[in-house]
C-alpha cells in the first residue's frame, strides 16, 4: 500500500459545468423572452429571460489542490 502525501494545501473552489444542449436551450428562452419583451408582453417576456441567464449550465463544489490543480467533489 502506498502512502498519500498531503503537502500541498487544499482549497474550496466552485466549478462550472455545461453541456452543448443546455446551452442551445437556454438560448432559445432567452430570444424568446426578448422577443416577448419587445411584443408588448413585457411582465413575461422579462422574467423568462431573467431564468434563461440561470439555464443551461451546472455549479459543482470541489476541493482543489493549489499544487497540481487535482480536484474533487464536495459532500
Amino acid at each position: 500500500m502506498q502512502a498519500v502525501q498531503r503537502s500541498a494545501a487544499m482549497y474550496k473552489e466552485t466549478l462550472s459545468k455545461g453541456n452543448l444542449s443546455g446551452i442551445v436551450v437556454a438560448l432559445i428562452v432567452l430570444a424568446l423572452g426578448v422577443i416577448l419583451s419587445f411584443a408588448g408582453l413585457w411582465i413575461i417576456g422579462v422574467p423568462v429571460a431573467i431564468l434563461a441567464l440561470f439555464m443551461g449550465g451546472k455549479r459543482i463544489k470541489v476541493w482543489k489542490c493549489s499544487k497540481c490543480g487535482y480536484f474533487f467533489e464536495r459532500a
